[in-house]
C-alpha cells in the first residue's frame, strides 16, 4: 500500500496506542510485583487489567500495524515460486478472504460488545467492567477489514505488494575471534 499522509497518522496512531498499552502493562505489572513483595499485598484487579485491557489492546494495535506495515510473518517458499501473474492472483484471494475474515469478525463482535454493554458485563466475580474492550475489538476488525480491502484494491491495480525487507540481503556470519 502506498505510503500517503493517512496511512502515516494510522500508523502514527496505532504505535502510539500500542506504546502506550505496552508501557503502562509493564509499569502496572512492576507496581503489581513491588506491592506485592514489599507490601504483602498485590494492587487489586491487576491481572483483570493487565489481561483484560493492556494485552488486547496491545495484540489489536500489532495486527493493525503489521498489515499497514505488511510486517506479517510470511513464508513464500512456494509463492516465489509462481510466476508474477501467480503470485497476485494468490495476493487477491488472500486478501479478499482476509477481508470477508475481518469483516465477519467485527460483526460477530459488535454484536458481543453492544452485548456486553446492555449487561454492563464485568471481568469474571470482580467490578471491573470487561465491555469497553469489547468495543474495541469490532472497531479494531473494521479498521483491519478496510486495510485489507485497500490492499486488495493496490493489488489489483498495481501487482503484489514489495514486502518491506524484500531488497534486504542475509548478512554472511563473521567469525569471531576469542
Amino acid at each position: 500500500m502506498k505510503t500517503t499522509p493517512l496511512t502515516r497518522g494510522l500508523d502514527r496512531a496505532f504505535a502510539w496506542v500500542g506504546g502506550i498499552a505496552l508501557v503502562a502493562l509493564m509499569l502496572h505489572t512492576v507496581a503489581n510485583a513491588l506491592s506485592r513483595y514489599l507490601g504483602g499485598r498485590p494492587i487489586e484487579y491487576s491481572t483483570e487489567i493487565i489481561a483484560g485491557y493492556y494485552l488486547p489492546t496491545l495484540v489489536l494495535m500489532g495486527i493493525l500495524l503489521a498489515h499497514l506495515r505488511r510486517e506479517h510473518t510470511s513464508a513464500d517458499l512456494l509463492t516465489a515460486k509462481l510466476t508474477p501473474a501467480g503470485q497476485k492472483a494468490l495476493a487477491i484471494v488472500a486478501e479478499v478472504l482476509v477481508s470477508v475474515l475481518a469483516i465477519g469478525i467485527a460483526v460477530f463482535s459488535a454484536q458481543e460488545g453492544m452485548h456486553a454493554m446492555s449487561i454492563n458485563q464485568v471481568y469474571g466475580v470482580t467490578d471491573v467492567p470487561i465491555w469497553p474492550i469489547k468495543l474495541l475489538i469490532p472497531l479494531s476488525f473494521a479498521l483491519y477489514a478496510v486495510l485489507a480491502i485497500a490492499t486488495l484494491v493496490a493489488t489489483i491495480r498495481h501487482g503484489v505488494p514489495v514486502q518491506p525487507h524484500d531488497d534486504v540481503q542475509p548478512h554472511e556470519e563473521e567469525e569471531v575471534v576469542a
